[in-house]
């Protein structure tokens, strides 16, 4: 495994005033900064990165999901955000992890293989609950807590949808249907959630109140994956549909869409091959820190 050290200060260098983003993807944890075209590499060596999440409250450390091996249970890598080093290796509970997200004191961990929500306490890293409601053939991908609600997104192999699990129960209370074609993400934005339809090559957005889904933008024969927002942008990662053996080599790109217009503000390529996983930034990381969403 390779650690890149730089220092803390570079990012603020080299974001100029511009979103500071982290991104997970098939190869590598680095970070990108739109403004300047320019990124640092966090770390690689360690099979696919998905879901990241800070370890302490200023982001010094970094809890990060690795894919080792598709053949069995993933690993949870504690990673200095500065040097790239690689401070603890602990397992979890799951496989084929799409997402993890912290929630103040729990991890929110998605178990997509076994159709699982996996909670675990921190800082010790101890299973808590398990939500077993899904199947396999659900694909439990995405989590989100939010305004004290807690959904999932159900890629589905084919058509997606969302449920709301009752926090203190862990009962499914709502489900809502229609959420694209193996979709990805939720991120919470005028009070309702975006979702990526990922087959679609779109950007949805779902009204809680009244349940209707409407496409904020689209670009019909590409493959949307990783979502963040940063104030009014939506910044989501675009490919080209491409087999599993081909992600690795895959040339991805980030669009920010402006959710007030629905219009493209920028697009940039990734700098470094891989499919994207995952894209966060260090105040969305900081709610979730805090489980202020």
């Amino acid at each position: 495994m390779r650690r890149v050290s730089w220092p803390a200060a570079a990012t603020g260098l080299l974001a100029l005033g511009g979103p500071r983003l982290l991104v997970a993807s098939f190869n590598h944890l680095y970070w990108y900064f739109p403004r300047t075209r320019t990124h640092r590499l966090v770390h690689e060596g360690a099979g696919k990165y998905y879901g990241v999440a800070f370890g302490d409250r200023r982001g010094r450390r970094l809890l990060v999901v690795s894919r080792p091996d598709q053949e069995r249970n993933d690993d949870l890598l504690t990673i200095d955000a500065d040097s790239g080093r690689l401070l603890r290796t602990r397992g979890l509970a799951s496989r084929d992890t799409h997402q993890a997200i912290r929630c103040g004191e729990r991890l929110l961990v998605t178990d997509s293989f076994r159709g699982r929500l996996l909670e675990y306490a921190l800082p010790a890293l101890e299973l808590a609950r398990v939500h077993d409601d899904f199947r396999y053939e659900d694909h439990l991908n995405s989590v989100r807590a939010w305004r004290g609600r807690l959904f999932v997104l159900l890629h589905g192999f084919g058509r997606s949808w969302l449920a709301e699990i009752d926090a203190r129960e862990g009962d499914v209370v709502h489900r809502w249907d229609e959420l694209g074609t193996c979709s990805h993400d939720i991120v919470p934005w005028g009070g309702g959630l975006l979702v990526n339809d990922s087959n679609g090559g779109a950007l949805l957005h779902l009204d809680l109140a009244t349940g209707r889904t409407r496409t904020v933008w689209a670009e019909p024969g590409r493959f949307a994956k990783g979502l963040t927002r940063d104030g009014r942008l939506a910044i989501l990662g675009l490919s080209p549909p491409a087999e599993r053996e081909r992600r690795y080599t895959v040339r991805c790109e980030f669009v920010a869409v402006d959710l007030a217009s629905e219009r493209v503000v920028w697009r940039r390529p990734a700098p470094l091959p891989g499919l994207v996983n995952a894209i966060t930034t260090p105040r969305v990381l900081a709610r979730e820190w805090r489980g202020a969403w």
